[in-house]
């Protein structure tokens, strides 16, 4: 297999995380505000996404055995959280359009959400460096590829989740929350 095709598939398997949440934020958006913050959200994904690569390239084999032993415990803890506090509030609603909405879209919101889905990017950075990936250019070339397809996936599913939400309603938001859990219980186990 060619090594684009490789870079291809790790980055489709690591954008799972980030679809997953978009998908869930977007159900939360009201039409005046859906391009603007698709954008915001799959831009912050696919930055982290693209980062973390190179993070844990650089820090190399040595950072490996620290961190493949609770990698997956903070990243589960942060989802697990999001996925409650969206299956609670989605049956806190009122049918008031006024009520205000979870904001998936704040800035310190995107940076815990971008943080908790490449995390398992950092580690993609780590075995790497452990195959022996040492010319930059390589490492650089697959974090943008992993990147992009993460921005690409992570805006489609923003606005597959608002389409989502507009058809079902809560049950939309009640069906992300279910679904960032399971990915935490995924993470985790």
């Amino acid at each position: 297999m060619p090594i684009p095709l490789q870079v291809l598939i790790i980055a489709i398997a690591l954008s799972a995380d980030a679809m997953a949440v978009s998908l869930s934020a977007g159900t939360t958006l009201t039409p005046q505000f859906i391009l603007k913050k698709a954008l915001l959200m799959a831009l912050f994904f696919g930055a982290f996404q693209a980062i973390m690569p190179v993070i844990g390239w650089t820090a190399g084999i040595k950072i490996l055995d620290l961190v493949k032993n609770w990698d997956h415990w903070v990243a589960g803890a942060l989802l697990a959280g999001v996925g409650i506090k969206m299956i609670h509030e989605s049956f806190s609603k009122d049918d008031d359009e006024t009520s205000p909405k979870k904001d998936f879209f704040a800035w310190s919101t995107l940076f815990v959400l971008a943080i908790a889905t490449s995390i398992d990017a950092l580690a993609v950075g780590l075995s790497f460096s452990a195959i022996g990936l040492h010319g930059g250019a390589e490492v650089f070339c697959a974090a943008l590829g992993i990147g992009a397809v993460t921005f690409s996936l992570s805006l489609a599913s923003v606005f597959a989740g608002f389409k989502g939400a507009a058809f079902f309603g809560n049950k939309m938001e009640l069906a992300g929350g279910f679904i960032l859990i399971a990915m935490a219980l995924h993470v985790v186990f």
